[in-house]
């Protein structure tokens, strides 16, 4: 399995390290994508393309997230609602939040963040509606995760 990337896919949708566009403060990129049904592991501890730190802090929520933060954009399949949950957390080991930006296909931002959750957030969306799922370390926090998105119509 390769790091951030989507564990229930062999093609790999996501960006490589060469192909990141030139990034600010408060901006993304997603590194990958996850799915309806699917999940996702990585490890925001290490550098280039499959983490990053950019965003570290959220206008909806309180707190500092100077951790690395890993992105993956989820496009709905239909109208309904994802959950986006941290499989097995231990908030004692790393401490990692989700955050649900709205987004474009290919950009982001920390100002688009329009959810949020400790170990799962649940949103409703429509059908084609693209989302930025962001998995960001709290005060420095850094390390392994595995994501995994649930949808239901």
């Amino acid at each position: 399995m390769t790091l951030g990337t989507d564990c229930d896919d062999d093609d790999d949708a996501g960006h490589s390290p060469a192909e990141l566009p030139e990034l600010g403060a408060g901006q993304c990129a997603p590194s990958g994508v996850i799915s309806a049904g699917g999940s996702v592991a990585g490890d925001t501890s290490f550098a280039g393309g499959f983490s990053a730190d950019l965003m570290d802090a959220y206008p909806i929520m309180a707190g500092n997230y100077s951790g690395r933060e890993a992105v993956y954009s989820f496009e709905a399949p239909g109208d309904g609602e994802v959950t986006f949950q941290l499989v097995s957390p231990d908030p004692t080991e790393v401490n990692h939040d989700l955050i649900v930006l709205e987004a474009e296909a290919d950009n982001c931002a920390a100002a688009a963040a329009i959810d949020w959750g400790f170990s799962d957030v649940t949103v409703d969306v429509s059908e084609g509606q693209v989302l930025m799922l962001v998995v960001d370390g709290y005060a420095g926090d850094e390390g392994f995760y595995m994501v995994s998105a649930t949808f239901d119509y």
